[in-house]
């Protein structure tokens, strides 16, 4: 993030590790959306012309996620469950509140056997999740813990092809595999719209028409916000649902 002319009060107020909340909309929401949750891990600032400009390099908990450690083992007959609640816990005491986790038959499941993980708690969230075939990921400060099969987002975002800035484009395209070649995933697209801080990794996106109308679930997402210029879009990568 780039701020241009900051007074020396407000330069001294940012420091590393420190928490950003960004909300940016438009002249007639009446609340402007959160579009980043984050914290800082480094800033700088330079002279650029007559501008000062501070620049902010932030990660959604990154670094604490990764030198967190995490040695543990759990007893035999244990619930993935209580195993990731139990990580999910420590998550809060180091400032990243649970969002969503889904519940199913694969989290109900018990370990059959002492179950170890060690090194950081990110990776030892990862290699449980990839166990029982889930998928953790940050989305607007949380932690969020879903199965990895594109179905059990949180809610639906529709999408208009008249708010589509150029054309949708396909990716990772493997439609012409076969459904159960352990490869086939559903074709992926990616677009830019205008900037929408409804989209976020949570929900699930609907094109309401056109050559890729369906529904997707979304796995990336970047925000262009350039206050004084004419960037104010989204861009996004998502797969389709199966």
């Amino acid at each position: 993030i780039k701020i241009y002319n900051l007074n020396q009060d407000s330069l001294a107020f940012i420091t590393a590790q420190s928490s950003v909340i960004l909300n940016a909309g438009y002249r007639d929401d009446s609340i402007l959306p959160m579009v980043y949750i984050g914290q800082i891990e480094s800033v700088s600032t330079e002279k650029s012309g007559t501008d000062s400009i501070t620049t902010l390099l932030c990660s959604d908990g990154g670094k604490v996620l990764e030198s967190t450690k995490y040695n543990k083992t759990y007893t035999k007959g244990m619930t993935y469950e209580a195993i990731i609640n139990d990580m999910l816990s420590v998550l809060v005491n180091i400032g990243i509140p649970t969002g969503q986790f889904t519940l199913n038959s694969r989290t109900s499941a018990k370990v059959p056997r002492a179950y170890t993980v060690e090194g950081s708690i990110m990776k030892s969230l990862m290699s449980t999740c990839q166990t029982i075939n889930y998928l953790p990921f940050m989305s607007l400060g949380t932690m969020n813990l879903v199965p990895d099969d594109g179905d059990a987002r949180e809610d639906f975002v529709e999408v208009f092809p008249q708010n589509i800035i150029g054309a949708i484009s396909p990716q990772d395209d493997k439609s012409s595999v076969s459904h159960f070649d352990p490869t086939a995933r559903p074709a992926g697209i990616k677009f830019t719209t205008f900037l929408n801080g409804n989209l976020t990794l949570k929900v699930k996106l609907k094109i309401a028409s056109g050559r890729y109308e369906g529904d997707y679930t979304v796995s990336s997402i970047s925000h262009k916000l350039d206050f004084k210029g004419s960037n104010w879009n989204t861009e996004v990568e998502c797969k389709g649902l199966q």
